[in-house]
């Protein structure tokens, strides 16, 4: 900052020096090549030390250069002078000032040009017309500049693109136009910290956005923000900051928002107020800056006329004091200035930050209402479900007719069917509210996914479909990593395929991507051949509430939550679900995750309800003589819960709360306890915090319709071993009950 400082005091004090020289000579001769070389060089200096801030004075020293150079019929210098006029007012969003200079020089015959200027200054009049909505009258002067530019040197070529990127965008060609940007941001490294430089990204920034490439886009927008703000590049800044509200606002991050609006919003304010009092904050620079300037204008002078040098010496030694003591007085009402307007805006700020900040809790308040309602209404919906199931389960399990099976059987998928649609809504309700949590256990990849597809097999037959399991030999047999959602995931997309496919097959595939000694990166994949998916449509059904589309019939299309549930459950993994489809010939979903491999062994053993046996015990073994105190304020549930257990030989008790199950088990030995949650008296968190003080040993599983804001470990803290969430289906039921009773067993002998 001081070095740019220093440069541009250094070209102030030459102009004046020279102006001096001038009229100490009394003469309008022409200026010398010398000078014209000096000239040319401060007024790259005054260009390279642009700042928002300070541009208005930058302004008038052009202006004096331009003033000399017409005095002296200087054209080549005239034209730099006013070309670079125009491009500090186009860079300072002063296009009407920066359009009526280039209109004025390009009226001037091309051979006063020099080769460098002329396409620099039809490219800087192609993106005022651009940004103006001009796009005919852009294509027109881009043209000229165009075959200008072809014979030019290099750097023609990389500007010449940018500007061309910038014309394809205005015609909504994205894909041409950031394939052309990214060929000149290639070029421009050796010119990181430009205004050009900037310039490119936010085009590149922009592109992205509306190509709906939003983290990429707000990442190189935040890189334009920075690079700015380190170069006071004040308007790119505000057009960074503006770009990033509007890539979070389509990201649905809310609070990344309201910190851009919050900064465009000061960036607004001390524009106007910079726009209001057109002081500048020069500094005054030390006395090495200020010997540094009289050398350079010592030597100017002597290249002249070594008989002038006392004169001009002395005279500058003048303005030089006059000079000094202007700045400083300029510096202090600056000062004083500046700490009014910073308290204005201060309090301008605070104002604006108390209502963002209300503005924020209410949008909290709302969501923390949204949660508890369907929390609420996701619990009350839960327990009729449960009555449904069970009882749909025992009336199969009592030799129905087969008209009577097969009405049964359809009532047994609907409430399968609805349970899905709660637990769907009740899943992405947790993935908006950010309340998910990585549960990371041992297992073993293929007994899992064996234990995803077999469920679904009988609804794959109903389509007349056939599920193939195919899984390479070359995987580890124990992983390590969050298998819960994982198996969700499996399950929504298998059941899609399922869904819409008739008559045909479906493929589950399992392969190894690349292993190291400690972590493996498996692909998983679901592909089918039915009716597959347009391409138009394939980013469109992983929104929310998306049911494929017009030419999916009503009779197939669900929810629209499978998809969506799916793409946020892989980017909570670290991962991106991939599709390949075509209409006719079928859809193929695949992606890929990364696990932990380990030495612990993981059983393989499967539980089969129907078959009453696992590879270790039988069924009618385990559950024997066995004692099962379910405790339950519901009438209709004890009695679905009990004759379910009694079908299977197990000996059943009721306690109608909590309080009835702590004396219970006070009194008598149990084997397993049922306790379900929500219950007047004493709830069942407080029943077993209390059976535990007197009782480590009995295993109780927790009953109950899981709350959004309840987790498995939650449950486990308070004294639980395991958790079935209701309604369930029976064949997980007993499987629990059958893990914790050989567990049980296991401890106890």
């Amino acid at each position: 900052m001081c070095k740019r400082l220093n440069r541009f005091l250094l070209s102030l004090i030459f102009i004046i020096g020279f102006q001096i020289q001038l009229k100490a000579q009394g003469e309008a001769s022409q200026i010398s090549e010398i000078e014209t070389e000096e000239f040319e060089s401060i007024i790259d200096s005054i260009h390279q030390n642009y700042e928002y801030y300070n541009y208005p004075k930058l302004i008038k020293r052009l202006a004096f250069i331009g003033k000399v150079a017409k005095k002296n019929k200087n054209e080549q210098l005239w034209i730099s002078s006013r070309f670079y006029m125009a491009d500090i007012f186009y860079k300072a969003e002063r296009r009407d000032e920066a359009k009526g200079i280039l209109n004025d020089i390009l009226r001037k015959d091309s051979k006063k040009f020099s080769k460098m200027l002329l396409p620099f200054s039809y490219y800087l009049y192609t993106k005022i017309l651009l940004e103006e909505g001009e796009v005919e009258e852009a294509k027109k002067i881009f043209e000229k500049s165009h075959k200008i530019g072809e014979n030019g040197k290099k750097i023609h070529s990389f500007i010449g693109n940018f500007v061309y990127a910038k014309l394809l965008y205005s015609e909504k060609k994205l894909e041409e136009a950031l394939k052309l940007i990214e060929s000149v941001e290639a070029k421009i490294k050796d010119y990181p910290s430009s205004h050009f430089s900037g310039e490119t990204y936010y085009l590149k920034a922009q592109i992205l956005k509306d190509l709906n490439t939003l983290d990429k886009a707000a990442a190189i927008a935040n890189k334009v923000y920075y690079q700015a703000h380190s170069n006071n590049y004040e308007m790119q800044k505000l057009r960074a900051s503006e770009l990033l509200v509007a890539i979070h606002t389509l990201n649905n991050n809310q609070a990344e928002q309201i910190h851009y609006l919050n900064i465009s919003s000061r960036i607004k304010n001390s524009i106007i107020s910079f726009q209001n009092n057109r002081f500048t904050n020069d500094k005054v620079t030390d006395s090495k800056s200020i010997q540094s300037a009289v050398d350079t204008i010592s030597k100017l002078s002597l290249a002249n006329s070594e008989q002038e040098k006392s004169i001009k010496y002395n005279q500058l030694t003048i303005i030089l004091s006059a000079l000094f003591i202007a700045i400083l007085s300029l510096f202090t009402v600056s000062l004083y200035k500046n700490n009014n307007l910073r308290a204005k805006a201060n309090t301008l700020l605070k104002q604006k930050n108390s209502e963002l900040i209300e503005s924020r809790e209410k949008s909290l308040t709302a969501m923390r209402y949204r949660e508890q309602f369907l929390s609420t209404i996701t619990h009350e919906l839960r327990t009729p479900i449960y009555a449904v199931t069970g009882l749909t389960y025992l009336l199969l399990k009592e030799n129905p007719t087969p008209q009577q099976e097969e009405h049964l059987k359809s009532l047994k998928h609907s409430g399968e069917h609805l349970l899905s649609l709660i637990n769907n809504i009740l899943d992405i309700n947790k993935l908006e509210s950010n309340k998910l949590n990585k549960i990371e256990v041992d297992f073993n990849v293929r007994a899992k996914l064996k234990s995803v597809v077999e469920p679904l097999r009988r609804s794959a037959k109903e389509n007349g479909n056939t599920l193939h399991l195919e899984i390479d030999p070359q995987l580890p047999k124990s992983l390590r990593g969050d298998v819960v959602k994982l198996s969700q995931i499996l399950i929504n997309l298998i059941s899609n395929a399922i869904k819409f496919t008739k008559n045909g097959d479906i493929w589950i595939k399992a392969s190894l991507i690349n292993e190291t000694d400690s972590r493996v990166l498996l692909q998983f994949e679901v592909e089918d051949n039915g009716q597959g998916i347009a391409k138009e449509n394939q980013k469109k059904i992983f929104e929310k509430f998306n049911q494929g589309a017009n030419e999916v019939p009503s009779v197939q299309a669900g929810t629209g939550l499978g998809l969506p549930i799916v793409k946020n459950l892989l980017k909570f993994l670290n991962s991106n679900i991939e599709l390949e489809s075509e209409p006719g010939k079928g859809s193929r979903f695949f992606f890929k995750i990364s696990y932990e491999k380990t030495e612990n062994f993981v059983s393989t053993k499967e539980f089969n309800v129907d078959r009453g046996v696992t590879e270790e015990k039988p069924i009618e073994e385990v559950f024997k003589d066995k004692k099962i105190l379910v405790v339950e304020d519901n009438k209709l549930n004890q009695k679905i819960t009990c004759k379910i257990l009694e079908n299977k030989g197990l000996d059943c008790e009721i306690a109608n709360n909590g309080e009835e199950a702590v004396n219970l088990n006070l009194k008598n030995k149990y084997d397993l306890i049922l306790m379900d949650i929500h219950m007047p008296i004493m709830d069942g968190i407080e029943a077993t915090k209390v059976i535990r003080k007197k009782d480590t040993k009995t295993p109780i599983i927790a009953l109950t319709a899981v709350n959004i804001s309840e987790e498995i470990r939650e449950f486990l803290k308070y004294g639980f071993n395991d958790i079935i969430p209701k309604p369930y289906k029976t064949e997980f039921f007993f499987e629990k009950i059958y893990k914790n009773l050989v567990e049980s067993s296991s401890k106890n002998s």
